[in-house]
C-alpha cells in the first residue's frame, strides 16, 4: 500500500479508535432518540474501524511474507501490537453482543483498543517522518514556536477548567437558594 494512501488511512483508524469511545462517554445521559443515534454512529464507526483493521492486516502480512530476513525489531513490536489488537476487538464485539451492561468492561475494552491503536499508528508515522526529516538542525524560532504553542494550550486548558468549576459552583448555589417547590413541600408537612 502506498503512502500516501495508508497515511490518511491510519489517520482515520486512529481518529474512529478515539471517536467510539468518546461518543460512548459522553452520550450517554441524554434522550433516548439522541442515545440511539449516537449507538448507530458507534455500531458504524466500529465496523469501519474493524474493516480497516483487516485491511491493514492484509497489507502488512503481504510486506513481510517471504521475507528471509529476521525482522527488525520495530516491526515485531508493530505486529505484537497489531496481535493483541485483533483479540481486543473479538473480546469487544462478544461483549457488546452478549453483556450489553457490562459498561465497565466495554469502557477498559474501548480505551484499550483506542490504546494499541494510537500506539500501533504512531509507532510507525513518526518513523516515517523522522527518517525523511533533513537532518540538519531545527531552527531556533521554531523550537520556540513549539514551546509557545504548548504553553498557550496549557493556559487555555487551565482557565475553561476554572470557568467550568466557577460556573458549576454558581449553579449549585443558585439551586440551593431556590425555595421548594409545593408538592416536596407537601410531602414534608405529611
Amino acid at each position: 500500500m502506498r503512502t500516501i494512501i495508508s497515511l490518511p488511512l491510519a489517520g482515520l483508524f486512529v481518529f474512529l479508535a478515539g471517536f467510539n469511545p468518546w461518543i460512548m462517554l459522553t452520550g450517554r445521559g441524554r434522550s433516548p432518540r439522541s442515545r440511539r443515534l449516537l449507538t448507530h454512529a458507534h455500531r458504524i464507526c466500529g465496523y469501519t474501524f474493524i474493516a480497516l483493521f483487516a485491511i491493514f492486516c492484509y497489507f502488512m502480512l503481504l510486506r513481510v511474507r517471504g521475507s528471509s530476513d529476521e525482522l527488525s525489531p520495530r516491526i515485531i513490536l508493530h505486529m505484537a501490537l497489531a496481535f493483541a489488537l485483533a483479540p481486543l476487538l473479538l473480546a469487544k464485539v462478544i461483549v457488546v453482543r452478549y453483556q450489553k451492561a457490562a459498561w465497565g468492561v466495554l469502557i477498559a475494552l474501548g480505551l484499550s483498543i483506542f490504546v494499541t491503536a494510537f500506539t500501533l499508528v504512531t509507532l510507525n508515522v513518526s518513523v516515517h517522518y523522522l527518517r525523511n526529516a533533513a537532518p540538519h538542525k531545527v531552527p531556533f524560532s521554531i523550537s520556540l514556536r513549539v514551546v509557545a504553542a504548548v504553553i498557550i494550550a496549557a493556559i487555555v486548558a487551565l482557565l475553561t477548567r476554572h470557568r467550568q468549576t466557577k460556573s458549576t459552583a454558581n449553579t449549585a448555589n443558585v439551586s440551593a437558594k431556590e425555595p421548594p417547590d409545593r408538592e416536596s413541600t407537601n410531602q414534608l408537612e405529611l
